[in-house]
């Protein structure tokens, strides 16, 4: 099955929920690439622009990256979806 295209704020959206579903534990970024089904340098690129936005928080625990949804983030997030689900109710796809 081929996966629709995303655009960018689909996947910062994406890249948001899939952290904030793993908790205060983060997610490393081996299974967030999976999870997102993104290459390694986009991630990086959007995990970068999410970090400086205050939107995640990057933690190095035992040499390897781990991401944090921050209380901005889960604010974001939550702003997303609903904006998600209004588009949604007026027959629009992000």
């Amino acid at each position: 099955m081929v996966m629709p295209y995303r655009n960018g704020t689909r996947i910062v959206g994406d890249v948001l929920r899939i952290t904030s579903d793993f908790g205060s534990g983060g997610i490393n970024i081996t299974l967030l690439l999976r999870k997102a089904n993104l290459s390694y340098n986009r991630l990086l690129r959007i995990a970068t622009q999410l970090t400086s936005a205050g939107l995640l928080e990057e933690k190095l625990e035992e040499g390897k990256r781990v991401y944090l949804i921050t209380g901005r983030g889960k604010e974001y997030l939550r702003t997303y979806q609903e904006f998600e689900t209004l588009a949604s109710s007026f027959g629009l796809e992000l």
